[in-house]
């Protein structure tokens, strides 16, 4: 399935189903009708960002608990630790992510006890339901850290690389710099003007 430069989660959901010739499955259905939308999903978005998370969502991404239901392996025992490689261990029970997504949190100024990655979701949604540059901010922010804490168990599965929290933290914050001054045209506001002194933006990307 080819993933267009502007396709959303929604149209990528229905071009798989109408590749595959398949009607949703009961479960999917169930997923997407509780699954909150985050505004970096429908315009903006990245597509490759966008399909793992939307993968995450609907508990599709192949962790080894999946791949041996599926028959292709045997062990499902993290790599990295004595845990299960389940989607709930690796958003944020893993002590690497959990790490990650904490300090990720500091650079928003949000602090509180980590929870699984399905409540952490829907509170984001549900405290940063807006278009501020701060409710744009915490939605990049847990886009990133999922995609990259994805790559990451990837690259350690696979190609035997690994990088410390820290280098992660600071891809994943450079990476959501770049992307909201290619944004700009935010509201000069208080609450905006704050958040481009903490994250060190120009106040260019403010409209007066």
């Amino acid at each position: 399935m080819k993933v267009k430069e502007h396709d959303t989660i929604v149209d990528i959901i229905n071009r798989n189903h109408q590749v595959n010739g398949r009607k949703q499955t009961a479960r999917i259905v169930e997923v997407q009708s509780n699954l909150p939308t985050l505004d970096h999903q429908r315009k903006g978005n990245i597509p490759s960002h966008s399909v793992i998370v939307w993968m995450l969502c609907v508990q599709r991404l192949p962790t080894r608990v999946r791949l041996k239901i599926w028959g292709i392996v045997q062990e499902v025992k993290c790599v990295f630790c004595d845990e299960n490689e389940s989607m709930d261990h690796f958003f944020f029970k893993w002590c690497y992510s959990w790490a990650v997504w904490r300090k990720i949190l500091m650079y928003n100024r949000k602090l509180h006890q980590l929870k699984r990655w399905k409540e952490e979701l829907a509170e984001l949604v549900m405290e940063n339901d807006g278009k501020s540059l701060k409710n744009k901010m915490m939605q990049l922010s847990f886009c990133y850290a999922i995609y990259h804490i994805w790559l990451e168990r990837n690259g350690r599965a696979f190609g035997g690389k690994e990088r410390i929290v820290e280098n992660l933290v600071f891809t994943c914050i450079t990476a959501i710099k770049n992307r909201v001054y290619s944004w700009k045209n935010f509201s000069y506001t208080k609450a905006n003007w704050e958040m481009c002194i903490e994250w060190n933006f120009s106040l260019q990307i403010l409209r007066r």
